[in-house]
C-alpha cells in the first residue's frame, strides 16, 4: 500500500510530448511517482507551439510551447517556466537534468525555499570536456545547479565517485544512488530454459542511431560464422539503414527490423532471446540491460558509460574491451553458441540481481521518500 504524504511537488524535464499523450513510456513513471502525494506537478515540452495541461488524479501535466525538437532547447525555454510554477507552491522542486530543467529548479528553489532534488542520468556532465565549448560550458552550469541543490540523485556507485571527483567540493552526503527501476509486471519470467542447438538469438533494443550503433553491429557480425538470429527493436535515423544492412549480411545470419514496439511485446521478444547486446559508444546505466537481465537473458556489452556497473563480468554477462570491440564481440558470440551452459549460469545470475536491486515497486518507494526526507530535512517557510 503507498503511504500517503500532503505534499505537493513540481518536477521539471526537457522531454518533450504531444498534447495529452498518455502512451509514451515515461508517463507510467510519472503516474507512479505521483502515486501518494496531494499534487505531482510535471512540467514538460509539447510537441507544438501551445501550452496544454491535464490531470490524472494527483498528477498534472503542464507541457509548455516548444518550436524546436532539440533538448538543447529547453537551456532558455525553461525560464518561462519559473513564474507559472512558483504558483504551484511546491514543497519540493525535481529536476531531471542538472542544466536542463536544474537551473529553473534553482531558481524557484531560491524564490520558494523549498528543496531542489536534480536527477543524474548520463555522462556528459562528469566526462572530461576535452576540447568541446559546449560540454566545457554546460559543465560549469551544472556546477551550479550542483551546489543549490539539496540531494542529487545518481544511479551507481561509480557515477557518485565521478561527481565527487569532477566536482571535489560537493557534500558526499547529499549525492544519493538510486539506480534505475524494473517493471517486473512486464519484464518478469519464470527461469528461462536455453536451446542447446540452433541459431543464437541476439536482440538489441534502443533508438536507431550511430551512438547505440546497431550498423556498426551488424557489420562486426559479417565475420561471424555460426548462425545467428538478430533482432532490432527500436527507430531512428538508422531505421532504414538497417533495413537495408540485411542484404549485406551472409546466408547464416536472419536479421529482423521490428522498429519501435510497445514494452510488453519488446518483453516477449526478450523471452525468446539467447543474448542481448548494447553496442552503444556512450550510456548512462540503461534500463534496457536491467529489463533483459529481469528476463534472464545474458548480456553482451560495450564498456561504455556505466553499464559495467550493471553487467557483472563473468557473471551475468560480459564487458566487451575497448581494445578490438568487434573481434571481442565475435568472440564471444562464438563461445556462447558453442558453450550453452554459460547462457544458463548467466541468464540465473541476471535475473536474480534485476530482481533483488532494480524492482520498480521498491525503487518507486525509495525515490518518493527520497523526496520526503529532503522536504522534512529542509521545511518550506511557506508551511
Amino acid at each position: 500500500m503507498t503511504v500517503s504524504f500532503p505534499y505537493r511537488i513540481v518536477h521539471i524535464g526537457p522531454g518533450q510530448y504531444a498534447p495529452n499523450d498518455r502512451s509514451h513510456s515515461t508517463y507510467p513513471i510519472w503516474r507512479n511517482l505521483a502515486d501518494g502525494f496531494d499534487q505531482y506537478h510535471v512540467m514538460a515540452r509539447s510537441t507544438d507551439g501551445s501550452d496544454h495541461f491535464f490531470q490524472d488524479g494527483a498528477l498534472h501535466v503542464h507541457t509548455h510551447a516548444s518550436r524546436k525538437r532539440r533538448e538543447l532547447e529547453f537551456l532558455w525555454r525553461q525560464f518561462v517556466l519559473v513564474a507559472p510554477t512558483q504558483n504551484h507552491n511546491p514543497d519540493a522542486i525535481v529536476a531531471q537534468s542538472p542544466v536542463l530543467g536544474g537551473i529553473a529548479g534553482a531558481c524557484l528553489a531560491q524564490r520558494t525555499g523549498a528543496p531542489l532534488i536534480v536527477e543524474l542520468h548520463g555522462m556528459e556532465y562528469i566526462r572530461p570536456a576535452g576540447r568541446s565549448p559546449k560540454l566545457h560550458f554546460l559543465q560549469s552550469l551544472a556546477k551550479h545547479v550542483y551546489r543549490r541543490a539539496d540531494v542529487i540523485r545518481v544511479l551507481s556507485d561509480t557515477m557518485r565517485q565521478d561527481l565527487l571527483a569532477k566536482c571535489p567540493s560537493l557534500n558526499p552526503n547529499k549525492i544519493q544512488v538510486l539506480p534505475p527501476r524494473v517493471d517486473l509486471s512486464i519484464f518478469s519470467t519464470a527461469p528461462k530454459t536455453f536451446p542447446q542447438s540452433g541459431p543464437l538469438a541476439l536482440t538489441m533494443v534502443g533508438a536507431m542511431n550511430q551512438n547505440k550503433g546497431q550498423l556498426r553491429f551488424l557489420n562486426a557480425l559479417k565475420a561471424v560464422t555460426v548462425p545467428l538470429h538478430v533482432r532490432l527493436i527500436g527507430d531512428g535515423p538508422d531505421l532504414a539503414a538497417c533495413h537495408a544492412a540485411s542484404a549485406t549480411l551472409p546466408d547464416h545470419i536472419q536479421l529482423d527490423v521490428l522498429g519501435r514496439l510497445p514494452q510488453k511485446d519488446i518483453s516477449n521478444w526478450l523471452s525468446r532471446s539467447d543474448v542481448f547486446v548494447m553496442y552503444s559508444r556512450s550510456e548512462g546505466t540503461p534500463r534496457a540491460i536491467m529489463e533483459a537481465m529481469a528476463m534472464g537473458v545474458p548480456v553482451i556489452s560495450t564498456d561504455a558509460g556505466y553499464c559495467r556497473d550493471v553487467v557483472q563480468h563473468g557473471t551475468t554477462g560480459t564487458i566487451l574491451s575497448k581494445d578490438g570491440t568487434d573481434d571481442d564481440l565475435r568472440h564471444w558470440i562464438t563461445h556462447l553458441h558453442e558453450h550453452r551452459g554459460t547462457l544458463d549460469q548467466w541468464g540465473q545470475a541476471g535475473q536474480a540481481i534485476a530482481k533483488q536491486r532494480y524492482d520498480s515497486v521498491t525503487q518507486y518507494a525509495a525515490y518518493r521518500q527520497m523526496i520526503v526526507d529532503a522536504i522534512i530535512a529542509k521545511p518550506n517557510p511557506r508551511t
